[in-house]
């Protein structure tokens, strides 16, 4: 159970067991400050992150996270896991201001500095009951609006920091004016921040460009992408969960349900489709604020009986979805390389995507899929229809889809693994 942060006692000093594992080693601890209101444990939401976390305990440490509950059931307070987890969580001040109309943008922008302020207080207090230090803890700030407060928390007590980027797709999606420079003013500066290693997801943003227009200096700069684990044997019970017939043709998306993910031109194409291909149907893996917009488009449109919304699954089920789509979609506005592609390549998927960001260093045209330039979007109902009347086509475009995966993707097991060492050199050596 979460204790209230309104009263709250004393952890008192930390047992022996708290400072040292096994062996007599000291315990690490990475001590993880984030703005994104992250959910529970083994939620369906943030999988990266938490494979992030679920990989540093698995190795040893323990993780102590201080973080923003951004809707008002969040669990609010205090828990220790008992496994090497332990959560600080509190909500913003000005929560439900954010949501007024015209003026939300204001209350936002203040709860930037009001929870930069409560992030150091809490994080400073962690340190002070449990006796962190710096020859064993490491200081974590992931995600722009917490670098701020970790950059803090690392200079006061003299701890290695780092910071985490996961791309800059939100701010990719902003026009550059002068109003939204002053707007974003805090998560542009973090940026720029020097760290003992900063770590930016390759997901396709130029996050490494940023990072080189913004100054910053820091001596490790990692530009990794994602894991991408292998599939296994699909899940039988899929097919009664999908209102599939054997002889449907399946279209897929996969994706949180935002404007910029642009699922409104999967079912415009669709419209287009079904013309000549009657049994397509398309599958609309995720969940969202649009979700009410497209259900709105699929009833205009006449496709009430083509189109299914699965809504919110769980991670582990990705692969088992992934596998009877016949033609995968990704069609972001501000780039395609994020972890749905990625899988349904794993999965030997043909794959239509657009040509934003860096997807071209991935997706190489009619080799590995069907890269159409963002001015040729309105082919999109012809290439579709193009692959699913031609299932040799959509064979070797899998298979290199699948090759170009298994030569060049770390599994997530790597990915996390090469992550620790790196955040493991910035302590002193163990002593024996």
């Amino acid at each position: 159970m979460y204790r209230s942060t309104e009263k709250r006692k004393s952890l008192g000093s930390p047992r022996s067991s708290d400072r040292f594992g096994f062996g007599g080693k000291i315990m690490k601890n990475l001590l993880l400050l984030t703005f994104a209101g992250l959910g529970e444990r083994h939620n369906v939401g943030a999988p990266t992150f938490w494979k992030t976390v679920e990989g540093f305990i698995a190795a040893g440490w323990k993780v102590w996270i201080v973080d923003v509950g951004t809707k008002e059931d969040t669990p609010l307070g205090e828990r220790d896991y008992g496994d090497g987890l332990y959560i600080v969580r509190f909500n913003p001040p000005f929560l439900r201001e954010t949501r007024i109309r015209k003026i939300g943008w204001f209350f936002g922008f203040a709860n930037v500095f009001a929870i930069r302020h409560i992030l150091i207080r809490e994080a400073g207090r962690l340190i002070n009951e449990q006796h962190l230090a710096a020859d064993n803890t490491v200081v974590y700030g992931q995600d722009t609006h917490a670098v701020h407060a970790a950059k803090q928390i690392s200079r006061t007590y003299a701890m290695p920091l780092v910071t985490r980027f996961y791309g800059i797709w939100d701010m990719m999606t902003k026009k550059d004016n002068l109003v939204n420079r002053l707007r974003y003013y805090p998560k542009l500066q973090a940026y720029g921040v020097e760290a003992d290693m900063v770590l930016m997801t390759n997901d396709g943003t130029r996050g490494d460009e940023v990072l080189k227009r913004s100054g910053n200096k820091s001596r490790k700069i990692f530009f990794w992408r994602n894991g991408v684990d292998i599939p296994g044997a699909p899940a039988a019970s899929l097919g009664a969960e999908l209102p599939l017939n054997k002889s449907d043709t399946v279209l897929m998306t996969l994706s949180r349900l935002q404007a910029g993910k642009r699922v409104n031109l999967a079912i415009d194409a669709l419209a287009e489709v079904v013309k000549s291909h009657p049994e397509a149907k398309l599958v609309i893996v995720g969940y969202g604020e649009e979700r009410k917009n497209l259900e709105e488009q699929v009833c205009a449109l006449g496709l009430e009986k083509h189109v299914i919304f699965t809504g919110r699954i769980s991670h582990e089920l990705v692969y088992d979805y992934l596998q009877r789509a016949d033609v995968f979609l990704s069609l972001y506005s501000a780039s395609n390389l994020g972890n749905p592609l990625f899988e349904a390549m794993r999965c030997g998927k043909a794959i239509i995507t657009v040509d934003t960001g860096t997807t071209g260093s991935v997706i190489k045209n009619e080799a590995n899929g069907i890269l159409l330039p963002e001015k040729e979007l309105s082919c999109l109902p012809e290439e579709i229809c193009r692959l699913l009347s031609d299932e040799d086509e959509r064979k070797r475009l899998g298979e290199g889809a699948k090759r170009f995966a298994d030569e060049n993707f770390w599994t997530w097991d790597e990915r996390i693994a090469a992550e620790i060492r790196e955040v493991t050199a910035l302590l002193p050596p163990e002593r024996d």
